[in-house]
């Protein structure tokens, strides 16, 4: 991979996962993060059958993880407490600031963090 690397919120893995070719053609050639916590989100939806499973599993196995380390957890508390955001994207917004990348979401609630991390939202 030799593009550009990015944080993926849950939302645009989602859509990869839906098949989104646009979304699949502009992420070409990127080295791809997401949060642990996209992790838990994909893989513990209640509708999960074993198929929809062996897919997330196969696409993790494309991108690499980052798991909820001291440093994300002490940047996830600030992110809630200035921001008011729920635990799940205060940790994403966490994960990308910890690694100066540009996060990839089609979650508006972001934009409020322009002066914390680089947000390309996408429009879905």
């Amino acid at each position: 991979m030799s593009g550009p690397s990015l944080v993926l919120d849950t939302n645009i893995v989602q859509y990869l996962l839906n098949g989104d070719d646009e979304l699949e053609a502009l992420l070409q050639d990127s080295t791809v993060f997401i949060s642990v916590i996209t992790k838990v989100e994909l893989l513990s939806r209640p509708d999960l059958d074993a198929n929809g499973e062996e897919v997330i599993r196969a696409l993790l196995g494309q991108v690499k993880v980052m798991e909820f380390t001291h440093v994300i957890q002490e940047r996830t508390i600030v992110l809630r407490r200035k921001y008011r955001m729920k635990f799940p994207d205060a940790v994403i917004a966490a994960t990308a600031a910890f690694l100066s990348l540009q996060l990839v979401t089609a979650d508006s609630r972001f934009a409020k963090l322009k002066d914390e991390i680089d947000v390309l939202l996408v429009e879905r």
